[in-house]
This record gives C-alpha cells, sequence and structure tokens, in this order.
C-alpha cells in the first residue's frame, strides 16, 4: 500500500511538506531510490505517494488495472519487470472511498488481488534463493550452521505447500536443502544424546546441563523425539531429581516437625489455714 495520500483539490504547500517528510524517512532508512515520485526500499518493495482525483478516481484506477497482465502470465522469471505497477494499482485502488471501489471492474479487481499474493510468494521464493546460496554444502554444515538450516527448513516447507513455487526450484536446489536437512536432523539428535548424557549424576549444580539438554531436544522433530523415549525419561527424572535437591529446604536442627511447649514447673499447693 501507499505511505500517504492527498486527494484533490490540494494545497501546494501541504503537497511539498508531505513529500519533504517523506523523503526525509526514507533517507533515514539509509537507501533511497526516488524514480517518478515513487520510493523503492532496502527489501526492494516500492513505496508510492500518489494524488487520486476524488472525482475521476475509479476512472484511473480503471485505467491502471487494465494495463496490468494477467495473473496467468506473472511468472518468478518476470514479476520483478512488474513490481513496482502492481504496487501502484494497489496503493491506488486502497486509496479509493467504498463507492469509488464499486465503480472499478471487479474482475481487475480480482486479477489484482492474485498479482499481489504472487509477487508476494515470489519474494519468498528469491529469498529462500539468495539464503540457499549463502549455506554449505551437506558435507561441510556443522552444528554451529543449525539455526540458518532450520530457519531455511521452515521456508522451504512453506515452498513446498505451493506446488507452483517447488517447480521454480532448480533440481541443484532441492537437492541441496533436502541434503541439509538430512544432515542437520543427524547432528542434532546426536547433540540431543550426548546433552543428556552429559547430566551425569544430579546434583544442586546440574542446572545449565539440564537447560542445555532441553534446549537440545527441543530442536529435534517429532518422530527423532518418538525414537529418543528412553532418554526423554532420563531427561525427566534427572529435572524432577534437580527441582527436589533446590526446592527442598533444610529442617532446623533439634526440629522434630511437632510443636513443643515448656512445661512450666509445678507451683506447691498452698498449706492450709490452721
Amino acid at each position: 500500500g501507499a505511505d500517504d495520500y492527498i486527494t484533490k483539490p490540494f494545497n501546494p504547500l501541504e503537497l511539498v511538506a508531505r513529500v519533504k517528510s517523506q523523503l526525509r524517512r526514507y533517507t533515514q532508512l539509509g537507501n533511497m531510490n526516488n524514480q517518478m515520485g515513487n520510493i523503492q526500499s532496502n527489501d526492494g518493495t516500492w513505496y508510492v505517494l500518489r494524488i487520486v482525483s476524488a472525482v475521476d478516481g475509479s476512472k484511473e484506477v480503471n485505467k491502471q488495472l487494465s494495463e496490468l497482465p494477467s495473473s496467468d502470465d506473472l511468472t518468478y522469471n518476470n514479476y520483478e519487470q512488474y513490481e513496482k505497477e502492481i504496487a501502484e494499482a494497489e496503493s491506488a485502488y486502497n486509496q479509493l472511498k467504498t463507492d469509488q471501489r464499486n465503480e472499478v471492474d471487479q474482475d481487475a479487481v480480482k486479477n489484482l488481488e492474485e498479482l499481489v499474493d504472487k509477487v508476494k510468494n515470489y519474494r519468498k521464493l528469491k529469498s529462500f534463493k539468495e539464503t540457499l546460496e549463502t549455506l554449505p554444502e551437506a558435507a561441510d554444515a556443522t552444528l554451529d550452521d543449525s539455526e540458518k538450516i532450520l530457519a531455511a527448513r521452515r521456508a522451504y516447507e512453506d515452498i513446498r505447500e505451493n506446488d507452483e513455487l517447488y517447480n521454480d526450484l532448480t533440481f541443484a536446489e532441492r537437492n541441496k536443502m533436502e541434503d541439509l536437512i538430512e544432515k542437520i536432523e543427524d547432528l542434532l539428535y546426536k547433540d540431543a544424546i550426548d546433552k543428556i548424557n552429559a547430566i551425569g549424576e544430579v546434583t544442586k549444580d546440574s542446572g545449565e546441563a539440564i537447560a542445555a539438554a532441553k534446549t537440545a531436544v527441543g530442536r529435534l522433530t517429532d518422530a527423532q523425539r518418538e525414537a529418543l523415549a528412553d532418554k526423554l525419561k532420563e531427561l525427566a527424572e534427572a529435572e524432577k531429581k534437580y527441582r527436589e535437591l533446590t526446592e527442598s529446604k533444610p529442617s532446623k536442627p533439634g526440629s522434630s516437625g511437632t510443636v513443643t511447649r515448656p512445661v512450666s514447673p509445678n507451683k506447691p499447693k498452698p498449706e492450709p489455714a490452721k
């Protein structure tokens, strides 16, 4: 959507003030590309400041929408070519009032919505591809790479749910990700076992070792946790014993758990008066 908008008729001083405000904002972001009134952010997203006529807004938007490609023709290989135009059309449509939106071709609006969704998906795919390039080959992966690989795995699983996006991955990209997943799962499985074994005899100083083991187990898949049922039982018992050691309060010396009261010495009975 747009960062700001102004309707006609407008005060030129107000327009200049708003433009300057947006320019200052994006200058502070450190990466500004000012083209034809549009500003592109660091992540490549186009932000638009447009002047939309309050009278002819629907006509202008219909014209913009008619110039967009069909969503069926938008692909991963060409989406960047239309990304700015799609952002401009979305921004202009969002600025319309309800009655103006009713005057816009609804088939064109549906096409716009599909285009916007596809652009978002293609951005995610591009981000995944760029991340995958920075990851090591499976043979060189270590536990130090686990966080990046696990994050890539989550993105990869989302992509696999979309056949079109998955088909835009090359055979080499799929193989690399699958190999990395297999390698990191094996490393994390062995690490969890090592961390549980490292707890040893539970003492009051076992807190850090137990926490490290729980963190390692948290990175495992459900299937891996099921395979480690015996080890997880050991971890649960160690955690229980640690709580007992650290939460129990030492009893005071001589305390038997019952309340005793001092016994007063018997007072001598008074002699009867003679």
